[in-house]
């Protein structure tokens, strides 16, 4: 059985799914409604650019607790891969940790990989690697770090060729809101 890098199972989210940043506003079980932000890709879910402009606000299912996967919480704000369901009109989004979340720190804001250390990996792009850093603030239980902290516009500048690359074409993000005002509350 082969088994998936981080970057390939990231190009394959590019690919099969529309990457959305957004923000939970709300939460009950594991549908989650949230406001959106900015749309990077047209698979899926927004096939239409047009449209996809007037879409202020989502609702999805998102991933539970089960086997390591990291819930949805109101008020984050982050990266989404969604898909709509073929059987049905159900969007969903993409499984293990299908959510990254960017949180601000004193420098800067920050988008968490979880259970990645990118520092040990090899196919990683160098510009990810220089803009990347492991999360101290979440340990694993003997001390070291499990997470790794990537910047928003270097992890933004990474999944926008990615998405170019798989295309064929320039991704251009469709902006719902007020971009610039909108990431400022994060």
């Amino acid at each position: 059985m082969e088994t998936y890098t981080l970057m390939q199972a990231l190009g394959r989210r590019c690919k099969d799914c529309d990457l959305v940043l957004a923000k939970a506003v709300d939460k009950y079980q594991q549908t989650v409604t949230a406001d959106v932000g900015r749309i990077y890709s047209f698979k899926s879910v927004f096939r239409d650019r047009k449209l996809a402009a007037n879409t202020k606000r989502i609702s999805f299912v998102g991933g539970g607790r089960a086997f390591g996967e990291t819930p949805n919480y109101v008020g984050e704000v982050g990266f989404l891969f969604l898909y709509r369901s073929p059987l049905g009109d159900s969007t969903f989004q993409d499984a293990w940790h299908g959510h990254i979340p960017i949180e601000r720190y004193h420098d800067g804001r920050w988008c968490r990989l979880y259970h990645v250390k990118l520092w040990e990996l090899t196919e990683v792009p160098p510009y990810l690697l220089e803009h990347s850093r492991p999360d101290m603030l979440l340990l694993k239980s003997d001390g070291h770090p499990a997470h790794t902290l990537v910047r928003l516009d270097a992890l933004e500048r990474y999944f926008m060729n990615l998405i170019a690359d798989i295309d064929q074409m320039p991704c251009e993000p469709v902006d719902v809101a007020d971009f610039g005002a909108w990431i400022e509350l994060v």
